[in-house]
């Protein structure tokens, strides 16, 4: 039996399936503790604590970052996702990626 699933992503960053899918899933499974740690991206934490009380939450995330020319990735769990500071990284960050995809957009039309 799985106890736990600390590695999730949801539809928030490159999952396919919402919070709410997510925590029935476990419940049906039989799962009792889940971390959705979505890529550089906390907005499923909003909704999770207020969906099913029988399923443990972990707050968590996954952020990305650069090291020697290699994209590497941390997990981080028990976050504070009330924190004004990590919110404000977090959106710089998300900003990027959206100007990047715009960019590679106009690469493609051109």
């Amino acid at each position: 039996m799985i106890y736990s699933d600390l590695h999730i992503h949801s539809s928030y960053s490159d999952g396919k399936l919402s919070p709410k899918e997510i925590i029935q899933i476990a419940k049906t499974s039989n799962i009792k503790c889940i971390s959705i740690t979505d890529h550089d991206s906390i907005s499923s934490q909003l909704q999770l604590n207020s969906l099913d009380p029988s399923v443990k939450i972990i707050n968590g995330i996954e952020l990305s970052s650069e090291y020697c020319g290699y994209e590497i990735h941390f997990l981080g769990y028990f976050i504070d996702i009330n924190n004004s500071e990590l919110n404000n990284q977090l959106k710089i960050i998300q900003n990027a990626r959206i100007e990047r995809v715009h960019s590679i957009i106009n690469k493609l039309k051109s």
